[in-house]
């Protein structure tokens, strides 16, 4: 998995498998969905030489950087307050909806929704 990083910082996901039959426009070079990310020292950019060559610079004007997916559980317990799952989770994911019906459990609690794979 790419990450392509525009000029402002927003990231879009670029997925180039190794075998496919059709590859869905949001994940394919052109991909031009970008979302918000919150960087902590600054963003690879053109500026920066695409964040002193970790990334590469690309004709768009942004830079393609490689990423490692890591999942880790981030809370324990419920947590007590929204405001507290936004000052731990960063960026969203897929709406549960969008899944076969039955994949995932809603469980709510303090004006939160967690979901869990049935």
């Amino acid at each position: 998995i790419l990450l392509k990083v525009n000029s402002i910082g927003q990231v879009a996901i670029v997925y180039k498998p190794e075998d496919y039959a059709y590859l869905h426009p949001h994940i394919d070079e052109d991909n031009m969905n970008f979302f918000k990310v919150y960087w902590t020292n600054g963003y690879p950019k053109s500026a920066n030489n695409c964040g002193n060559g970790v990334c590469e610079a690309i004709v768009s004007g942004g830079c393609l950087c490689k990423t490692a997916v890591s999942e880790s559980r981030v809370f324990s317990r419920m947590p007590k307050s929204p405001r507290e799952v936004l000052s731990y989770l960063k960026v969203g994911a897929y709406d549960p909806s969008a899944f076969d019906a039955g994949k995932y459990v809603k469980y709510e609690e303090n004006g939160i929704k967690a979901y869990f794979t049935s």
